[in-house]
């Protein structure tokens, strides 16, 4: 089974302020030319669902949102999963919020079991997105977030027994506590078991202040 499978942090935290029309198309566009077969999402917030032409219309011919029910003081699933509708079925579903620090619910897990049409072979999706502020509360918070998120990957496992693949906004570098916990527990990091050369730029910028 080959999977192609994106994260997306499309910052839709952001204050109100700041502009989020004439992203979403752009976000819609590279999603449709690299036509991964499920995206995880983070910072999928009521602003950016409430767009006159939001992200979630615009790529609706080609995905469709895991339904669940998240339950936080926005009634809002900030770190939703989409996949395409013609690649894979959707089995099962689920979603955690998680406990302590966490700004308005939006630190959470969906996770989603996939049954690839074409083979029938499962997998199992989780997408999240960690706390985030760089100090001792928010530090410990993270590690947090890796005990439950696997605590909750241990039942999943019981269950069904199938590759399960992990995406999300982490806030942490991978040699630090809450990602090791993570590779302790037998994941890998796909860019260093991918097939393909993997580029390792990154970059670093302000948030934008103009639309």
């Amino acid at each position: 089974m080959k999977l192609r499978i994106m994260s997306s942090n499309v910052w839709g935290n952001c204050p109100a302020n700041r502009p989020l029309a004439d992203r979403d198309d752009k976000m819609a566009a590279v999603y449709f030319r690299y036509l991964p077969d499920s995206i995880g999402l983070q910072e999928c917030s009521n602003k950016l669902r409430d767009e006159p032409l939001d992200l979630f219309t615009l790529i609706k011919d080609r995905y469709e949102e895991v339904p669940v029910t998240p339950i936080n003081d926005r009634n809002n699933n900030f770190t939703p999963i989409v996949y395409r509708k013609d690649k894979l079925a959707l089995e099962d579903q689920g979603w955690l919020c998680f406990a302590g620090l966490n700004d308005h619910g939006s630190k959470s897990i969906t996770w989603a079991l996939f049954r690839e049409r074409e083979s029938g072979e499962r997998f199992i999706h989780m997408n999240m997105h960690y706390f985030w502020t760089d100090d001792d509360p928010g530090r410990e918070a993270r590690i947090s977030n890796s005990r439950e998120m696997l605590a909750l990957y241990g039942k999943l496992a019981e269950k069904y027994p199938y590759p399960v693949v992990l995406t999300g906004d982490f806030n942490y570098c991978t040699h630090e506590p809450p990602i090791q916990a993570i590779l302790g527990a037998d994941f890998r990091e796909a860019r260093l078991c991918a097939e393909e050369p993997v580029i390792s730029l990154r970059s670093f910028h302000e948030y934008p202040t103009i639309d």
